[in-house]
């Protein structure tokens, strides 16, 4: 997984989040099952590598931020 290193301290920020991360990043307020739907739904921004599913960060905070509902919803 891709890293980027702060200017401080050695604190490590990803770039590529798994559906784990995923859900770390969100507070831990949405269960593995969740995710899993909402991605597989493409509710979600992501990529596929093999079985891998990778999400931006970057691309997962503008789709936070925006105001247009996801797919199917």
């Amino acid at each position: 997984m891709e890293h980027r290193k702060s200017r401080g301290k050695a604190e490590v920020e990803p770039a590529v989040l798994d559906v784990r991360g995923l859900r770390e990043f969100l507070g831990r307020t949405v269960g593995l099952s969740t995710l899993y739907k909402a991605i597989r739904e493409g509710k979600i921004p992501h990529r596929r590598l093999g079985a891998r599913i990778l999400v931006s960060r970057r691309q997962l905070l503008a789709w936070l931020e925006s105001e247009e509902p996801a797919h199917g919803e």
